[in-house]
């Protein structure tokens, strides 16, 4: 054989060769990869999202597995200890702002949070394809909150509860107001009813009352999931709280105002029920930041797990 068929060869050989080596290389990796993601995360496998839709009870239907479980990952590193105490400080209100900022951080992340109206959602366009109830307890007298989300979606029910709320002068016909506060349905502690008094106090008349039970029986929306419970209620939150848990709402909107006695009983309360924060949104503009507007989501227990 001559020497230039033999080296013809030889080149052939190693250009075969390097190029396999290339391929195992580029097979190896690609299988390192896919043992990283898991088994569930090929493009387009329906399974991929079963996770995240079964620990949000269906909010959640197009996260993939993978980028669920780093939420889950985050999510443990809020151990949300209190870290800040307002018996350092003299008087509610200075005590107040301190507390909601340093402690109670968000512990969740929603991908297409938005502002609608006066009050922060996590992921408001889920809504367009789910059945929708609302129920807000203590709106803003122009109604800024109830008006956006009809617009945004219209197929919405929403319930306003407000004995003192005005302009209500051309709501939209899925907008429905009741003239009447709120109360709890359970037996206080005497931690509880002494905040309770507090709040009563600043009020400068009677309202008519019903528990959230019993207007939900008497509107027949018992039976029915609630998308978005809203409340504002200068204070309420502390001590009927406990009626908002039972309704189990995909979101609630909660306007905190000061911190009364049993604020960290609340606030762990809410989170043992599954509740995560995805916003927290202070008012300045109003109180300095003594009242605080949490956003928050219900999650399944293995969430936590």
């Amino acid at each position: 054989m001559s020497l230039v068929k033999r080296s013809h060869r030889r080149g052939t050989l190693n250009t075969s060769l390097l190029l396999a080596f290339v391929f195992l290389c580029l097979l190896g990796a690609f299988l390192h990869r896919a043992s990283w993601l898991g088994p569930s995360s090929s493009v387009g496998n329906i399974n991929d999202f079963t996770l995240a839709k079964e620990e949000s009870f269906g909010f959640f239907d197009d996260i993939p597995k993978k980028d669920w479980l780093r939420r889950k990952a985050l999510s443990r590193t809020r151990m949300h200890d209190v870290n800040f105490e307002p018996r350092t400080f003299r008087g509610h209100i200075a005590a107040s702002a301190p507390y909601h900022q340093l402690n109670w951080d968000p512990d969740f992340s929603c991908s297409f949070k938005d502002l609608v109206g006066d009050k922060w959602l996590c992921d408001p366009h889920r809504l367009e394809n789910q059945p929708c109830l609302v129920l807000s307890v203590g709106p803003n007298p122009d109604f800024m909150f109830e008006r956006a989300l009809a617009k945004m979606h219209p197929h919405c029910e929403i319930h306003t509860f407000d004995p003192a709320s005005r302009e209500m002068e051309d709501l939209p016909p899925s907008v429905h107001h009741h003239a009447i506060g709120i109360k709890p349905s359970y037996e206080m502690n005497r931690k509880v009813a002494a905040v309770k008094t507090v709040f009563m106090q600043r009020r400068r008349w009677d309202v008519p009352e019903k528990t959230l039970g019993e207007l939900q029986k008497e509107l027949k929306l018992q039976d029915r999931q609630v998308s978005i419970l809203s409340v504002d209620c200068t204070g309420c939150e502390w001590y009927t709280y406990k009626d908002f848990l039972k309704i189990g709402a995909q979101q609630m909107v909660l306007e905190m105002h000061e911190t009364p006695g049993n604020r960290n009983e609340t606030m762990f309360d809410m989170h043992n029920a599954g509740y995560v924060i995805v916003h927290k949104d202070p008012e300045f503009d109003m109180s300095g930041g003594a009242y605080t507007q949490y956003t928050m989501v219900k999650l399944a227990k293995s969430f936590f797990e």
